[in-house]
């Protein structure tokens, strides 16, 4: 759990670092110096590197039974490619959720947390599921 965490902390941490780079580098003069534009590919990489890590070290250990490294890769892919998938449905949510939250206030955040938690379990038993039937399928 303590891999886990690392890969956690690492995939957000560089993702929000380089996207404040981003956006410093948008309004001061020092940053435009360097191409911000170049530093969105690599980070997004090594974004999804460390995501991919994360799901892989989860497979791999949280499961009762070993799983072959073919859906080991498989099940963490899926997963990686689902959770890149919420992000743009977050930023999509939080372009709409500045109408709700004059309405709704801090409720509307609680809503949308729990609702991310129920999103994150699914992404974790889906990716998990697609690596059984990998497992399980005849070769």
């Amino acid at each position: 759990m303590l891999i886990a965490t690392t890969f956690i902390v690492l995939a957000v941490g560089m993702e929000s670092l380089l996207l404040i780079i981003q956006r410093v580098g948008e309004k001061s003069q020092i940053f435009k110096l360097f191409n911000v534009q170049i530093w969105t590919a690599p980070g997004f990489i090594l974004g999804l590197r460390f995501t991919i890590s994360l799901f892989f070290v989860l497979f791999r250990f949280c499961p009762s039974t070993r799983i072959g490294n073919k859906s080991l890769w498989i099940c963490s892919i899926t997963g990686t490619i689902l959770f890149e998938i919420s992000k743009f449905i977050f930023a999509w949510y939080m372009t709409l959720a500045t109408n709700y939250t004059l309405l709704f206030g801090t409720l509307s955040g609680a809503l949308f947390f729990i609702l991310w938690i129920y999103y994150s379990c699914l992404v974790f038993v889906i990716s998990a599921v697609v690596g059984w039937a990998i497992e399980d399928s005849p070769a």
